[in-house]
């Protein structure tokens, strides 16, 4: 009989705290749904528990910047230096964050510091390189970003044109041609390719 009530007092104590724990929404789960609200007030939430928890760090700045607010992103992934300086998908939220805010210097060394690390979003860093060394007018480093962001990943017809626009600049004719034409194998309406691929054929015929 006493094992018998203890075991109720247990259940009667403890379960609640138990399904309390398994019901609470996890960062990682609402941010793959694309619940980036909620899951930014959950990490905000563990980070108040303890503010050296990296994951939280990491959903919550991945979830700020989906959100399209890349100060606070950054915010947080500068609070972070002191216990996590070298995570790269710290760095990653640093890099875009700094991008999306027009800190191109920032950005670049932050988007080389993560080249370093070989991390996941490779193809999205050697982007963002890309498109800072066009609005530098380095076409050719625009071209070798860029080249290194399509081979990580091939299916955005814009990475395309802006690579066919990279080496246009940069006087190689059917280097642009090859990125123009793959831009529209991914989208046949795409003005701006539309547009680049006459440019080159129109100068390629001319006497």
């Amino acid at each position: 009989m006493r094992i018998k009530a203890a075991c109720l007092v247990f259940c009667l104590l403890f379960l609640p705290l138990v399904l309390s724990a398994q019901d609470k929404p996890h960062a990682d789960q609402l941010y793959e749904q694309g619940k980036f609200e909620e899951a930014a007030e959950v990490c905000k939430q563990e980070l108040q528990e303890d503010p050296q928890r990296v994951s939280a760090i990491i959903y919550l700045g991945w979830s700020l910047l989906r959100l399209h607010r890349p100060a606070e992103a950054l915010e947080w992934a500068n609070k972070s230096l002191s216990f996590a300086p070298n995570d790269e998908r710290i760095i990653q939220i640093s890099a875009e964050a700094l991008y999306s805010l027009g800190r191109y210097d920032e950005a670049l060394v932050k988007c080389r510091e993560y080249v370093k690390y070989g991390g996941g979003k490779l193809a999205l860093i050697y982007y963002y390189m890309g498109m800072i060394y066009l609005s530098r007018k380095e076409y050719v480093n625009a071209d070798i970003a860029l080249s290194a962001a399509v081979h990580f990943y091939a299916n955005d017809a814009g990475w395309w044109e802006r690579l066919g626009f990279a080496r246009e600049n940069a006087n190689d004719p059917r280097a642009a041609l090859e990125a123009y034409d793959e831009a529209l194998k991914r989208n046949p309406d795409h003005a701006e390719a539309l547009k680049g691929r006459d440019r080159v054929s129109k100068n390629q015929n001319q006497p």
